[in-house]
C-alpha cells in the first residue's frame, strides 16, 4: 500500500483539525479489507465466535426446552469453553495480520514514499501510530469485538441477572487477552514488512514465524531441553501462555507439555515488541526529506 497511491495527503488535509495519524489509520483498515479474499478471512474469524453462539443457543433454548439432559459447564459457560472455542480461530488470525500488514511499510520504502510524506505536516511518529492503531483495530474487531458479542448473548439468554454479576469481569478478560495479542503482533508484522521490502516475502517470514515455529516449540520443550521455558520459541504456544494467565483457567495437557510459564512470555512477548519498535523506527527514517 503505497502513501501517494492512497492519498494520504488528501487524507491529512481533511483531518487538519485533528489528529494527523487518523487518516493514515483508517486508509490501513480499509487496505485490511481490500478485496474477497481479505474479507473472507476476516469472516472466518468470526466463525468460532459464531459458533460459540450457536452452541449457547442450542443447548439452552433446544436442548433445554425438549427437557433433554444437558451437561452444567455448558449451561454456564465459563472461560474455559470460550477458550475450546477461541483455539480454533489461530490460523485465520495468522493469515488476517499477514494479509493486513505485510504491505503497510514494504511498499512505502520500496517506493521512496517517506521522502514525500515527511516532507509534509505527517511526522514519522504520525507515520508509525496510523500504521499501528489502524492494524491494531482490524484484529481487535476481528477478537475482541466478536467474543464481546457472545458474552452480550449469553447474558441475553440467562434467565437470571446472577449470571451478569458472575461474570461481568468476561468482557474485560476478553478485551485483555486481543489487545495482548493485537499490538505485540502487529509491531512483528509491521518490522517484517519493513525488513522485507516486499510484501509477498513479509507474508511467509510471518507465517513461518507464526506458525512453523510450533513444532520447534514443540520439540525443544519436550525433547531437545526438556523444560517447559523453551515453548517460548513457538509463537501460538507463548501467547496461549498468556491468554491462560488473562483468563485464569487451568492448562490443558498440551499446553502444560509445551506453553511456556506465564512469566517468560511475557517477557519473550515485551522484548519482541520493542525490538519491532525499534526495527520500526529505524526503518522509517528517510535518507532525505523533501523541503
Amino acid at each position: 500500500m503505497v502513501v501517494h497511491d492512497l492519498t494520504y495527503r488528501r487524507g491529512v488535509a481533511r483531518a487538519a483539525r485533528g489528529p494527523r495519524w487518523l487518516p493514515i489509520a483508517s486508509e490501513c483498515f480499509a487496505y485490511a479489507l481490500r478485496n474477497r479474499w481479505m474479507k473472507l478471512l476476516f469472516a472466518l474469524c468470526w466463525l468460532p465466535p459464531l459458533g460459540a453462539v450457536f452452541t449457547l443457543y442450542f443447548v439452552r433454548q433446544v436442548l433445554a426446552g425438549v427437557g433433554a439432559q444437558v451437561d452444567a459447564g455448558m449451561l454456564s459457560f465459563d472461560l474455559d469453553k470460550y477458550e475450546i472455542f477461541y483455539a480454533n480461530a489461530w490460523i485465520p488470525l495468522v493469515l488476517l495480520a499477514a494479509g493486513a500488514g505485510s504491505g503497510l511499510i514494504s511498499a512505502d520504502l520500496r517506493a521512496h514514499a517517506l521522502e514525500l510524506v515527511f516532507s509534509r505536516a505527517v511526522t514519522r511518529a504520525d507515520y508509525l501510530l496510523g500504521k499501528i492503531l489502524g492494524m491494531v483495530g482490524v484484529l481487535l474487531a476481528a477478537t475482541a469485538l466478536p467474543w464481546t458479542l457472545v458474552w452480550l448473548f449469553d447474558i441475553g439468554l440467562s434467565e437470571s441477572s446472577d449470571r451478569f454479576f458472575a461474570t461481568w469481569h468476561y468482557p474485560l478478560r476478553l478485551i485483555a487477552n486481543a489487545v495482548v495479542f493485537a499490538v505485540p503482533t502487529t509491531l512483528i508484522v509491521l518490522a517484517i514488512s519493513a525488513l522485507s521490502g516486499r510484501g509477498i516475502w513479509a507474508i511467509l517470514y510471518w507465517i513461518a514465524l507464526a506458525i512453523i515455529t510450533r513444532p520447534v516449540g514443540v520439540v525443544a520443550a519436550n525433547s531437545l531441553f526438556r523444560d517447559t521455558r523453551a515453548g517460548v520459541l513457538s509463537f501460538i504456544d507463548t501467547f496461549n501462555s498468556l491468554r491462560y494467565a488473562i483468563f485464569d483457567i487451568p492448562r490443558n495437557p498440551l499446553a502444560s507439555m509445551v506453553a511456556p510459564p506465564t512469566e517468560v512470555a511475557a517477557w519473550a512477548v515485551l522484548l519482541a515488541s520493542a525490538l519491532a519498535l525499534r526495527t520500526l523506527i529505524r526503518r522509517t527514517n528517510p535518507t532525505e526529506v523533501v523541503a
